[in-house]
């Protein structure tokens, strides 16, 4: 609940866009029509209370997506991306989404600040592992099964990055010096 409570942060903002539909979303990363029936049907039924931001990210850092609220996520547009790694990234993302409607996220960014590694490995592990299950499974039941199996070791890159996630986030907390995890995405990437 947190993170809607300071939403306002993004809302006031004239640097974050509009949030785009599922089939603008689509159109934008070129998905097939077969595939763009199939993926909007899905979302409608399952995600349908996830809003999409989809912009160039002002960082230098390789960021795909990041969570805004526990009803929103960001996808840069300034990756250059197969169809199907956005899909991956939005899915994951709006997994995300929930762990912050669950209050999950907040003590994971706490860990940082606290300088406890041992403690935020664990939460990162934890939630990145359940993002990527959750991506990766949707992408298999909406037929991409081919795309998981042969991307598999790149789709959970992410869960062998902790020490370098670790390490960025300690940075830019004390460059930016954010009072919450929201904060610190949109000083990030705005």
């Amino acid at each position: 609940m947190k993170f809607i409570k300071d939403f306002h942060l993004f809302e006031s903002s004239e640097s974050i866009p509009e949030y785009v539909n599922i089939s603008d979303f689509l159109n934008s990363i070129n998905a097939t029509d077969k595939l763009k029936d199939s993926f909007v049907k899905w979302w409608d039924e399952n995600r349908s209370r996830i809003n999409i931001l989809y912009f160039p990210f002002n960082t230098s850092m390789p960021i795909f997506g990041c969570v805004f609220s526990e009803n929103s996520v960001a996808i840069n547009s300034k990756m250059s991306l197969p169809t199907e790694f956005f899909l991956y990234i939005l899915l994951h993302e709006s997994k995300h989404a929930d762990q912050e409607y669950e209050g999950r996220l907040s003590p994971y960014f706490d860990t940082v600040v606290e300088n406890n590694f041992k403690e935020f490995s664990l939460a990162y592990y934890e939630l990145e592992l359940e993002a990527n299950v959750y991506a990766e499974g949707v992408l298999i039941e909406l037929g991409l099964d081919h795309f998981v199996k042969s991307n598999s070791q790149m789709l959970n890159q992410n869960l062998s990055a902790t020490h370098s996630v670790f390490q960025h986030m300690k940075k830019d907390i004390e460059r930016l010096n954010p009072e919450n995890f929201q904060e610190l995405i949109r000083k990030t990437i705005l």
